[in-house]
């Protein structure tokens, strides 16, 4: 993934009421990992934090890029709660 797009990437779809993963997109190579991945977080609850879901990510995912993955969900589900936070 990473010699391909040269960085790992990672759009989430968040209700904002609910905090749950609605929809997921990704730079993978191959569209079914793109959806394998959608369909593994979507459903997620962010509000109980990342621990829980990198979990689910290390034992499902097993690329060379599965921490970079990681990595980028992190900074997605940071970036909501920041903008989320700041609307008040």
């Amino acid at each position: 993934m990473f010699e391909e797009f040269k960085h790992a990437g990672v759009v989430l779809e968040i209700d904002p009421v609910t905090n749950i993963i609605v929809a997921v997109d990704a730079t993978f190579v191959t569209e079914l990992a793109r959806r394998f991945y959608s369909r593994l977080i979507t459903g997620y609850d962010v509000s109980n934090g990342m621990a829980p879901l990198e979990r689910l990510i290390g034992t499902h995912v097993h690329t060379p890029s599965r921490e970079s993955l990681i990595v980028a969900t992190r900074a997605a589900v940071q970036r909501y709660f920041q903008i989320r936070d700041n609307r008040g």
